[in-house]
């Protein structure tokens, strides 16, 4: 569904040749609020599609990096990086004591099926999510130091996910929006450094670099622990700081978040705040995981004698680099295709999207299902006085667990 939002630019407007197009009679402010001018008189804006102006969506506070240097011909159309708006596509305003441009643009919202999708693959991701770290908790054996790294990811991809579907299904207050979205920043951030910190767990048991050999397990513990936490909690401080600081209100880099929408005020910001950090994180997982397989796949070929052991160990992590790597990725290809309008793209990775949505299943299925050690420790403890068939206690499987001082955590 096409709608049109205005969006507001804040920057106080150079030396304007000639009478403005006017958004409110000369000398009253636009109440951005309400979407009218200081008399009660609604703003009439007239945008291609003839809808008037009070209809619009106001996004307030977008630094002018987003629109671009920006200048008016003759004609008085303004010329800017994203080409030509004509006279009857903006007006300009004073709103708060400063002047604003306020112009129309056509902005894809998505679809209601779009937003049902979301919610039933992510309360889906969720549940499946929770069973998972409810079943690590249940085998104590799983919580080794890979096990506490695994928990802690999906526990911060379970939170953001919650998250997500509260902001889809209700319109929510600001200050509640706020709380929220920071909120889903910082789950993913602590996710993705957990994430990093199991790929890195995974190539340093694997490779064996003689490097650590003098780190002791519970010195890895605690380096995990300060990582994971540490990492995801300053980039929130610096967001907090950035996104409150009166200093930098106005700033090209300001990050808005709530003001309008539960999450940062357009893709060029999210991408500053959100995508890099989480695409340096995936860089590094994606060299870690292809590392460790080239090592694992030159190992299996030379037929050592633990060749079972090693051949399982590259199965899991060619299924992990899938589930943890490409996937993301795909995701940031999804968010870029929506802002390009790449109509065939975006239709294609709506498949992905879905995939991407029900990442929790998938991951339950990797690390319990098809995981015998998982079953088997599932089926020597009894759940509500439950027990799962005695055949499956007897299950036997390739996995290597970790070196026996690890247990020592649990």
């Amino acid at each position: 569904m096409r709608n049109i939002i205005i969006i507001l630019v804040l920057e106080l407007l150079a030396v304007w040749a000639g009478e403005p197009n006017l958004c409110c009679p000369s000398g009253q402010e636009t109440l951005v609020e309400q979407k009218i001018c200081e008399s009660g008189i609604p703003m009439t804006l007239q945008c291609e599609n003839g809808t008037e102006g009070e209809d619009y969506v106001f996004l307030v506070h977008i630094p002018k990096v987003h629109l671009g240097n920006y200048t008016f011909d003759d004609k008085k159309d303004m010329m800017s990086d994203m080409g030509s708006i004509s006279k009857d596509q903006y007006c300009i305003q004073e709103a708060y004591g400063e002047e604003y441009v306020v112009y129309c643009t056509a902005l894809y919202v998505e679809e209601t099926y779009t937003t049902v999708i979301n919610v039933i693959t992510l309360t889906t991701s969720t549940f499946f999510l929770i069973l998972t770290i409810v079943v690590y908790f249940i085998v104590p054996n799983l919580l080794d130091l890979q096990g506490i790294c695994i928990v802690n990811a999906l526990g911060g991809l379970a939170f953001s996910f919650t998250f997500l579907v509260i902001v889809n299904l209700f319109t929510l207050e600001q200050g509640l929006c706020e709380f929220l979205a920071f909120g889903i920043y910082y789950a993913f951030m602590y996710s993705f450094f957990w994430l990093n910190t199991l790929t890195f767990h995974i190539w340093r048991t694997t490779i064996n670099p003689k490097v650590f050999d003098g780190v002791k397990v519970n010195c890895w513990k605690m380096i995990y622990l300060v990582y994971g936490i540490g990492g995801s909690l300053v980039l929130l401080v610096i967001l907090l700081n950035l996104n409150y600081l009166e200093a930098f209100k106005g700033n090209d880099l300001h990050p808005d978040i709530g003001n309008g929408t539960c999450w940062f005020q357009t893709v060029e910001i999210t991408f500053i705040y959100f995508h890099t950090p989480m695409l340096i994180i995936l860089g590094i997982n994606l060299f870690l995981f292809i590392w460790t397989i080239v090592f694992l796949w030159k190992y299996v070929a030379a037929n050592s004698p633990d060749f079972s052991v090693q051949k399982y160990r590259l199965k899991m992590c060619i299924k992990l680099f899938f589930v943890m790597g490409i996937s993301w990725l795909f995701e940031f290809l999804s968010v870029f295709a929506k802002y390009k309008q790449l109509t065939v793209l975006k239709h294609i990775l709506i498949i992905t999207d879905i995939i991407n949505g029900l990442m929790g299943l998938i991951i339950f299925l990797i690390l319990v299902v098809f995981r015998k050690r998982v079953i088997r420790g599932l089926a020597e403890r009894s759940v509500c006085n439950y027990r799962l068939p005695s055949t499956w206690r007897r299950q036997t499987d390739s996995e290597i667990d970790e070196s026996p001082d690890e247990y020592t955590l649990t």
